[in-house]
C-alpha cells in the first residue's frame, strides 16, 4: 500500500478536474498527476531499500484510482450527450410544428441553415457539445 499522503497528492490534482472532458485532456492531467505524486514521494523516500516495492504499489492505487475517473468522465460524458440530444430533439420538434417546408426532402441542418428564423443549428449544437468516448458512439446508433 502506498503511502495515504501521496495518493492524496495525485487524488487532490485529480479531483480539481471539471468532468466531463476530453480522454485526451484527462489522460494528460493523469500523467501530470502521477509525476507530481513520484517527486512527492522520491522526496519523501530518499535512499530506502524498500522504495521499488513501494513505487509499485502507488503506480498501482493511483491506475485504480485512474480507471475510477475514466469511469466517472465516460459517464458525465453520456449525461452530457443524453441531455443534448434530447434538447436537439425539442428543438427539431419544434421546427416541424412551424410546418416549415417539406422538412422530408431536406436535411434538417440546411433548413436551419437557410432559415430566417434564428433558431440555433439544434443538430450542429449536439455535435458540437458531445465529449468522451460517447461522441463516436452517438453517431453509430
Amino acid at each position: 500500500m502506498a503511502p495515504p499522503r501521496i495518493i492524496r497528492v495525485y487524488e487532490d490534482s485529480m479531483t480539481k478536474v471539471i468532468l466531463p472532458i476530453h480522454e485526451e485532456s484527462l489522460q494528460c492531467i493523469h500523467e501530470a498527476s502521477r509525476a507530481e505524486s513520484l517527486k512527492s514521494f522520491d522526496e519523501q523516500h530518499f535512499g530506502r531499500h524498500h522504495a521499488k516495492k513501494s513505487v509499485e504499489a502507488l503506480d498501482e492505487d493511483i491506475e485504480k484510482m485512474f480507471k475510477n475517473f475514466m469511469m466517472a468522465n465516460q459517464y458525465q460524458s453520456s449525461k452530457l450527450c443524453e441531455a443534448l440530444h434530447i434538447k436537439c430533439e425539442d428543438q427539431m420538434d419544434q421546427l416541424q410544428v412551424l410546418r416549415l417546408l417539406s422538412m422530408a426532402k431536406f436535411n434538417a441542418t440546411k433548413v436551419l441553415e437557410k432559415s430566417a428564423l434564428g433558431h440555433l443549428k439544434p443538430y450542429m449544437l449536439f455535435v458540437f457539445n458531445i465529449l468522451g468516448i460517447n461522441k463516436l458512439s452517438s453517431f453509430h446508433s
